[in-house]
């Protein structure tokens, strides 16, 4: 796997060359990462870039990065406005027909502390 990290004094970019990224759930395992302004996906080597909607999924899956660009092509606000409408929906769907236990693993919160603010949640309701 060749990933390139490159720092910035303000700006974090990865780069993806030839790592065989084929489906939306290695997408979705970006969402782990602190920070990311700049992502490059190079289509050579990287299968998931002949999707049609990939790019769109990438601005949903990772909205709270605020990416800037994806592979040298600036973000518009009519970008992340359009991938919202596209798979807000289907993510609404998905989340609030799946079993509490189920949606934290997905989300990766399985730290005593985010458990307790979720408690503290449902206590308010």
């Amino acid at each position: 796997m060749n990933c390139h990290w490159i720092y910035y004094f303000i700006f974090q970019s990865l780069v993806f060359t030839a790592t065989n990224i084929k489906s939306l759930h290695q997408i979705n395992a970006l969402s782990n990462v602190r920070r990311i302004d700049n992502l490059t996906i190079n289509p050579e080597g990287n299968p998931i870039t002949k999707f049609t909607l990939w790019r769109m999924y990438l601005l949903f899956r990772l909205a709270h990065f605020a990416l800037k660009k994806i592979n040298d092509v600036e973000i518009t606000a009519g970008d992340i406005v359009n991938a919202e409408k596209l798979f807000g929906p289907i993510s609404h769907i998905t989340t609030s027909q799946m079993p509490q236990s189920r949606l934290l693993s997905l989300l990766g919160e399985t730290s005593g502390q985010s458990d307790k603010v979720i408690v503290s949640d449902q206590s308010f309701s």
